[in-house]
């Protein structure tokens, strides 16, 4: 097996050039003194790439604003469905979903982060009943009304019981509504997320890990928290640990990679592929700020003019003249000026005017950015001439059809979540099966039928 690290790289150097100075590896380039180390870390970057760049995110927003069309509603294999129930759907996806948004922002995460974490949170109700009378009360009540005297000590609901007097602990009971409006998909952080997996079998289990702020909000007994809060995760906070998701209960998109690269179950995001680019990119940037900062308006001097004379120090300003009341007779010439541009001034010593600096246009690296910019939006996959709307007749249809084919991958993930999304639904509230995609516009979607 060949052996890539830096130190064969530069044997294998040193023997093309017997006798000489080996050659740098090119690949150990300054872009990858910072290269991140783990996913952790990864993910920030990719998180930071994309807030601070807006031309990577505004290319991310228009690739998925030409692939998400309207929603397709079908039966499940060759049934079809019933109109009554594919109008259910349309309503809740369209209306209260607002399922286009919904995809946009889990498309978003995808092109971030090269992975998308979803969950369909259904409503319920929490009540709390009385061990010995039963009477059953929602949460809120007991909360609110100073009568029942309620404490929260995580896991335990305690309480006074206004009918049979009992003072202890309360029974928990969650019961699911059929509140429509008040169901969301959930979008969990990739950087909360673990993944253990199988390498052999390519099995994922993932788990949450629960923010801090959110644990103490839970351990304190915030009314709000307590009412909507799952009581898995109330579990995983008394054991200080993390939420481990049942089979199927969390949708993964993740941007797919080279077999030999040991991802351990994560997508590899397009940006950080091209971390490189973005970190040419940003050098140039930046160089060409500090270029705005410092070169753009000149830098204006007014000194004493020198004189004519026979002797060698008869023409230096210095001998024969008061600098200081010069100086204040420019300055208050300056300050008149700035109320009065069209006033008259009168200077007791003939002056000479310097213009220094102001060659930006000449130092700025703009051939260098734009070379730049095109390598950047070509290796995320978006063509720089369809980024600028430049694209002319001839070659547009080959184009878009090569953006289309390479972009596939990305409607596949849309319409495997579309899929889940409407399998959870319907489980949720037993409607009859369907199935969800995105409607065939283009010709990539033609091979995900």
């Amino acid at each position: 097996m060949a052996d890539y690290s830096e130190g064969a790289l530069g044997r294998g150097w040193a023997l093309n050039n017997r006798g000489d100075e080996p050659f740098p590896d090119p690949f150990m380039d300054y872009a990858s003194t910072v290269m991140p180390e783990n996913i952790r870390d990864a993910l920030r970057y990719c998180e930071f790439i994309f807030n601070s760049n807006s031309m990577i995110r505004e290319a991310a927003r228009r690739i998925l604003s030409y692939f998400i069309t309207e929603i397709e509603i079908k039966g499940v294999g060759n049934k079809n469905i019933g109109d009554d129930e594919k109008e259910k759907y349309e309503t809740f996806l369209n209306e209260t979903l607002d399922i286009r948004t919904i995809l946009h922002s889990v498309g978003l995460d995808f092109l971030c982060y090269g992975n998308s974490f979803t969950t369909l949170v259904v409503p319920f109700r929490r009540y709390l009943a009385c061990p010995q009378c039963h009477l059953d009360v929602p949460l809120k009540e007991v909360i609110n009304n100073s009568n029942f005297s309620f404490k929260w000590k995580m896991p335990d609901f305690s309480a006074n019981c206004p009918k049979c007097k009992y003072t202890g602990i309360w029974k928990r009971t969650d019961r699911r509504t059929n509140e429509i409006d008040e169901v969301r998909v959930r979008r969990w952080p990739a950087v909360e997320m673990e993944i253990r997996h199988d390498p052999v079998r390519d099995n994922r289990d993932y788990l949450w890990r629960i923010p801090e702020d959110y644990r103490m909000q839970v351990r304190r007994g915030d009314p709000q928290v307590l009412e909507t809060v799952p009581w898995e995760i109330v579990e995983a906070v008394a054991a200080n640990g993390f939420l481990l998701f049942d089979k199927g209960a969390i949708h993964h998109m993740y941007e797919p990679t080279l077999s030999g690269v040991r991802s351990r179950g994560w997508g590899i995001s397009r940006t950080l592929v091209n971390f490189r680019h973005a970190w040419y990119c940003q050098v140039l940037h930046r160089y060409n700020e500090a270029i705005a900062l410092d070169y753009v308006i000149p830098f204006r001097v007014l000194s004493p003019q020198p004189q004519s004379s026979s002797l060698p120090e008869g023409g230096d300003p210095l001998m024969n003249m008061d600098l200081g009341g010069l100086r204040g007779q420019v300055q208050a010439m300056l300050r008149k000026r700035r109320k009065d541009p069209a006033a008259w001034h009168f200077l007791s010593t003939p002056i000479q005017y310097q213009s220094l600096g102001g060659e930006a246009k000449n130092l700025a690296p703009n051939d260098l950015l734009e070379s730049g910019i095109n390598m950047l939006l070509n290796g995320f996959g978006m063509p720089a001439e369809l980024y600028r709307g430049t694209l002319n007749l001839q070659a547009a249809l080959p184009a878009i059809r090569l953006f289309e084919s390479s972009w596939y991958y990305l409607v596949h993930c849309l319409n495997a979540f579309l899929r889940q999304l409407t399998k959870d639904i319907g489980d949720a509230f037993g409607w009859e099966p369907a199935v969800c995609k995105l409607c065939l516009l283009y010709t990539s979607d033609a091979a995900d039928e």
